[in-house]
């Protein structure tokens, strides 16, 4: 574990600057030099990579298709975001890459329906914590949906080569 704080530790500016340049930094460093972490795994998937790219990517999707736009349109349209969203993109980039999976040609991990589930069960979450939800529940819907297919297949497929299945990775409730 002290290796893998070191790491972070030094790693965290090199991300910052490579997602402020607009990824003209070398951020896949770390898995060039030190390939095994893209097998380093914990028993327990609460801490795989896997899963918190999963929570990153659902939380920025939410944020851009659940949450009222004209509350929260700062918070859409914020830098913050995109660099939450963009590293967990990057990440999953980095490991298709550094492990030759490819990152294209894979069928949806799960239908839409599911993934509507998901979506809707989050906007009485939302609403309950005080947040003002998107009126238009089917544009937001639609909007979660499409981002959800962008990063869905490469999510289930980094949880694969890490040992987990995608219900181990989900985050229920």
């Amino acid at each position: 574990m002290q290796v893998y704080a070191a790491l972070l530790r030094r790693n965290t500016v090199t991300l910052d600057v490579d997602a402020w340049s607009g990824q003209t930094g070398d951020a896949e460093e770390t898995h060039y030099f030190y390939p095994v972490l893209c097998y380093f795994r914990f028993t327990d998937a609460r801490y795989s990579m896997a899963r918190t790219a999963l929570i990153t990517l659902e939380t920025a999707a939410l944020i851009r298709t659940a949450l009222d736009a004209r509350h929260f349109g700062w918070v859409r349209g914020s830098a913050a975001l995109e660099q939450l969203e963009e590293s967990a993109r990057l990440l999953l980039a980095t490991l298709a890459e550094a492990t030759h999976v490819p990152a294209d040609r894979v069928e949806r991990s799960a239908t839409a329906g599911q993934w509507e589930r998901r979506f809707t069960s989050a906007l009485p979450r939302l609403r309950h914590a005080g947040m003002k939800v998107t009126d238009d529940v089917q544009a937001g819907l639609a909007g979660y949906v499409g981002l959800r297919d962008r990063w869905d297949a490469p999510l289930v497929r980094l949880a694969g080569l890490l040992g987990y299945t995608p219900e181990q990775i989900a985050v229920s409730r």
